[in-house]
Formats: C-alpha cells, structure tokens, sequence
C-alpha cells in the first residue's frame, strides 16, 4: 500500500518510516511478473488538504508501468486507531460515530481544508487526475464538481481516459 504519496505526512502520521524512493523501487521490482501488484491510496485522512492529495497523485504518476492504480479510497477512521483519535479530537469526526459501509457519507471527515464535497470530488477524479496529462487537469477539476457542467465534462473525460492503455503513464505534456 501507498497509501499517502507525501513522505513526510507518511512517517509523522502514519508512522511509515519508508522512502518514496524505496517504495518506487518496490514496485519496480514487481513489474513483468506474473502476478499482478496495485498500489492502493488513502485520501481524506486527518490534516490532510488539497496540496496533500496531489502529492499523493504526483507520486502515483512516478509509479513504474505495469503496476495497476486502482484510484484512491477514502479514509475510514476505524475505532482504535490513532488516526481516529486525532479527527475525535479535532472536531473533524463526532466521538460517537460508527463507520458504516452502508453510508460511508457519514464516516468521512468533515475538515475545514478539506470539506466531504471536495473530497468525494477529489475521490472520484483521481484515476483521471493519474492518467492524463496535467495540460488536461483544468478540465479534471471542473469534473469534481457535482453539478451538470462537473458531470458532463466527467463523462466526457470518463471516455477518454478508458481510450488510455491501462498501463500507460503520461507524460507532463
């Protein structure tokens, strides 16, 4: 697991001690064998905010050919775990709230960097947001936004991203 692409936010609040470049070396190791390797995210973590996420993005963008990116899931903040701790404490999670796979809406955190809206928005463009080329990201952006234009142009993007080879990385262009 990535899980969050920003080593610094990696060791201080998830406490991984691993480097980004050993992690891009795993999973350089892992591409052309016969088994398939993923490298799954997490976003709406506590403290987390927009530049973090992208972070997590460009660092998934570095991620060797060949490696499957599923996209990002978001944050559950599980009882007993510290990072639940810290969105109790910061008011970004009701104390006696329950993750619930039947409503997830109502176990996402609630920060002020980074309010639900924007986060299921970021959610669901981040397979875009690793596949096409930042000159496309301005029509990205527009597509977190739920509303008629945001989906449109989603579909519209939807299209074309499922047009690239899945195991393409495309350059800055």
């Amino acid at each position: 697991g990535i899980e969050h692409g920003n080593q610094e936010y990696r060791n201080k609040m998830l406490n991984r001690k691993v480097s980004s470049e050993t992690m891009l070396r795993g999973f350089e190791c892992c591409v052309g064998r016969r088994y398939v390797t993923t490298g799954n995210t997490i976003i709406g973590m506590p403290e987390e905010n927009r530049s973090l996420i992208f972070d997590t993005i460009d660092f998934c963008r570095q991620v060797p050919v060949g490696i499957e990116l599923p996209g990002a899931f978001i944050f559950a903040p599980y009882h007993g775990t510290p990072l639940r701790e810290i969105a109790v404490k910061n008011g970004y999670l009701p104390a006696g709230s329950i993750c619930d796979i039947r409503n997830p809406r109502e176990s996402m955190l609630d920060q002020p960097q980074l309010p639900i809206d924007e986060l299921i928005g970021l959610a669901r463009t981040f397979g875009l947001y690793q596949k096409l080329p930042k000159s496309e990201w301005k029509w990205v952006e527009k597509a977190e936004r739920d509303t008629v234009e945001g989906r449109e142009v989603f579909e519209s993007l939807q299209r074309e991203y499922n047009t690239v080879p899945s195991d393409a990385r495309l350059d800055e262009s």
